[in-house]
């Protein structure tokens, strides 16, 4: 039996996927949410808010940045990581001349990001639309 004193990680991460028409505001944010300016919940999402702008990149770029993990498109690579039914929403989103974005969130980081990352979610709300489904805790 082997025993390891050093620093041990269990460490996480979870994909989210963003709809909009430019990139998500705040106001956006938290009333897609459900949460008003000021509640108690308001610092906690406004931590998840900040956590998200810091980590999502163009669904363009993400191919550049190595998230397509094996896949032919943009289309497979949602496909693949959310579900048929989010590419296909991400496909009519594109044509109408929204912005898609894609990020991850790491248990590491701690706070806000942290708790999210271990916890699927999604919402959906006038223009804004968050994908937090594919939770790998």
């Amino acid at each position: 039996m082997k025993f390891r004193w050093d620093f041990v990680t269990n460490s996480s991460s979870t994909s989210f996927l963003v709809i909009c028409k430019d990139r998500p505001r705040r106001k956006d944010f938290m009333a897609a949410m459900g949460v008003k300016e000021g509640s108690p919940l308001s610092g906690i999402f406004g931590e998840l808010y900040e956590a998200i702008l810091d980590n999502i990149h163009p669904l363009a770029e993400a191919e550049k940045l190595g998230r397509w993990r094996n896949a032919s498109s943009a289309y497979d690579f949602v496909r693949k990581e959310f579900s048929e039914r989010t590419a296909k929403r991400v496909a009519s989103a594109t044509k109408a001349g929204k912005s898609v974005w894609v990020g991850s969130l790491s248990s590491d980081n701690g706070g806000a990001e942290g708790f999210f990352c271990c916890e699927s979610f999604e919402a959906d709300y006038r223009d804004l639309y968050i994908n937090g489904l594919p939770c790998a805790w």
